[in-house]
């Protein structure tokens, strides 16, 4: 079975604890309500993959954190993904899983449209399932 939500989840309430970060930001969010304020994050896209080897179940999972601002410049978005990935140093706590690994796969920031720039964080957990 997938661990894809619970890892969601777990990274939810890992963003949730920074303090910091929650004090950059308007909240995290799995569906943005309308008439959201600016900056805030949202749990984009999530992917899994089976590892499984000859004595082990596995599965690895990428999950895309979007971080949406209106700050003039990449500064605010740069600063809250730095934000973002200190949360994310410690290993995930994902019930019946043991986390092997969990790392940034990658970043990016990039002006969607005049004066709303747009941050990605691909994150990848790399799961044994018990």
């Amino acid at each position: 079975m997938t661990k894809l939500y619970d890892a969601q989840v777990s990274v939810f309430k890992r963003l949730e604890s920074n303090l910091e970060l929650m004090e950059q930001i308007t909240d995290t969010y799995d569906y943005v309500p309308s008439e959201t304020d600016f900056p805030y994050i949202v749990l984009g896209r999530a992917y899994s993959t089976p590892e499984k080897t000859k004595t082990t179940d596995g599965e690895r999972i990428e999950i895309t954190l979007d971080i949406w601002s209106i700050y003039q410049g990449k500064k605010e978005t740069v600063e809250i993904m730095k934000l973002v990935e200190a949360s994310l140093i410690e290993d995930l706590l994902i019930e019946d899983a043991l986390v092997i690994s969990q790392e940034v796969k990658s970043r990016e920031v990039l002006e969607e449209a005049n004066d709303l720039y747009h941050g990605t964080v691909i994150f990848e957990i790399l799961l044994d399932l018990e």
